[in-house]
């Protein structure tokens, strides 16, 4: 189980890869994709919109990530823990 700090860095982490699925220009690209086979109005298409519903599956993600390779785990979101953290004091995120 990790400590508090860690889980932290980790739900830091998460949240910013779930605002890149979500709502980041860079997946634009990839979410325009998916939307044109499954419109944001479908059940899939609508986890590429909802941060809600992208990020539980974010986690389950980290959580597996975390059995399997830890210190990988943490190093990756140490550097997206950062970026959230920018993202919110600049006020740029859009969630």
């Amino acid at each position: 189980m990790p400590d508090a700090l860690t889980l932290l860095l980790l739900a830091l982490g998460a949240f910013r890869v779930t605002l890149m699925i979500t709502t980041d220009t860079v997946f634009q690209g990839l979410r325009e994709r998916i939307w044109a086979k499954w419109p944001p109005d479908t059940y899939f298409g609508y986890f590429f919109t909802c941060n809600w519903c992208a990020g539980t599956w974010v986690a389950g993600g980290f959580t597996i990530l975390w059995f399997v390779a830890p210190d990988f785990l943490v190093m990756v979101s140490l550097f997206l823990a950062i970026s959230a953290v920018i993202g919110l004091m600049s006020g740029n995120l859009k969630y």
